[in-house]
């Protein structure tokens, strides 16, 4: 299959909705910027519901981003007081959810035709200053400006991608104003502060001088620099060239989503680590396998691998609902390597039933040939 390269902004998802609700709540009664900087970092640890398990939730781990704990901690208390985030009580264990995450990321939950509209927040803003110089300054609408100007890149290198590394656009000096309302001076502060995440290039300038006949003529005039114009540019460092060799990025995505969704219906507690352990073991045990056939469709291929992950996660889910009637306090010592065990079996009865000999042995030769061992699905 041909290598399908795309260029995106390395990060994790933000909603459109979410970044209108921010502004809304700015309107109505201004929020610190401690606060729009914790609910920005909590996007970077929750899972596909927005959720971050209540022992994971830990604000000295944000603190990689220079922001002070207590400052974090004020932050915390004022997302949770304007509703932007809440405690809830998932299979008897606490977490804080980010909410209406869950909704905006759950196809079932939208309204019918409704497209799933977000863009990305770089990784960079949990090891970065920059969340932590805008908090500083207590310059709330630096932030929301950020998270603007991500909005915009995002969806242009989404259509433009044979543009996406030269991407660029105009803002005028009156429209930051307007933006942000702030002073030609503020912007020009904010500017500095995100520098190592966008450039600004002045496009459209005039000097300023002195008014003779309206001041003193003195050492201390100076001619002044008014920008009128600026060119923006994304920092190509915060940029993902990739090639998906066979095109299972969203497939992989959308499984791990399936997982957090299915694995709450039933009541299955796990760690981050061990959602971690079963999406590589799709990988491995299936995606891996299957990148060598030949003979089948992207359509078909894709298919199977989806049949061979959700028998294994339906026989899982079966299990654990026999145990728990057999004790209720049953809990899987290693759920990573059960659902190892339940996707080998898949495959071993799929393999059979929806693959010709030939193209057994094709992906059996194209696996032995890149690992130097035949995969267990054909080993036994």
């Amino acid at each position: 299959m041909k290598k399908k390269q795309s260029i995106s902004v390395k990060g994790v998802k933000f909603f459109q909705k979410q970044l209108d609700l921010l502004k809304a709540e700015q309107e109505r009664s201004p929020l610190p910027a401690s606060s729009l900087a914790l609910y920005i970092l909590m996007h970077h640890k929750c899972d596909d519901l927005g959720r971050i398990k209540g022992k994971e939730f830990s604000l000295s781990d944000f603190q990689q981003s220079g922001i002070p704990y207590t400052t974090l901690h004020t932050g915390k208390m004022v997302l949770l007081e304007r509703g932007l985030i809440r405690e809830v009580i998932i299979n008897d264990l606490p977490s804080f959810e980010i909410v209406g995450y869950k909704e905006l990321n759950s196809p079932e939950h939208r309204i019918e035709g409704e497209k799933l509209s977000y863009f990305r927040i770089p990784y960079e803003l949990l090891t970065k200053p920059l969340l932590k110089c805008l908090v500083s300054a207590r310059e709330a609408a630096g932030i929301l400006l950020v998270l603007d100007l991500f909005n915009r890149f995002t969806r242009f290198i989404g259509k433009n991608q044979a543009e996406a590394m030269q991407a660029s656009f105009t803002y005028t000096m009156k429209s930051l104003q307007d933006k942000t309302k702030k002073t030609a001076l503020k912007i020009r502060h904010i500017i500095n502060l995100i520098r190592d995440f966008f450039s600004f290039e002045a496009c459209d300038y005039k000097e300023r001088r002195p008014n003779k006949e309206r001041v003193a003529v003195t050492k201390k005039n100076v001619i002044q620099i008014v920008i009128k114009k600026f060119k923006v540019c994304i920092n190509p460092d915060l940029l993902l060239i990739e090639e998906d060799e066979h095109a299972t990025k969203t497939l992989e995505a959308a499984f791990r989503k399936e997982l957090t969704v299915k694995l709450e219906n039933a009541g299955i507690s796990y760690h981050s680590k061990e959602l971690r352990d079963m999406l590589t073991a799709v990988k491995q045990e299936v995606i891996n396998v299957m990148q060598f056939s030949t003979q089948q469709t992207f359509k078909e291929r894709k298919h199977f691998i989806r049949n061979v992950f959700s028998s294994a996660l339906d026989s899982l889910i079966d299990y654990y609902q026999l145990k728990s009637m057999e004790n209720s306090n049953f809990t899987f010592g290693n759920i990573g390597s059960f659902m190892r065990k339940s996707l080998r079996s898949s495959m071993q009865s799929l393999v059979v039933v929806e693959l010709d000999p030939g193209d057994r042995i094709e992906i059996a030769s194209g696996y032995y040939e890149r690992y130097q061992k035949y995969p267990v699905v054909f080993s036994n």
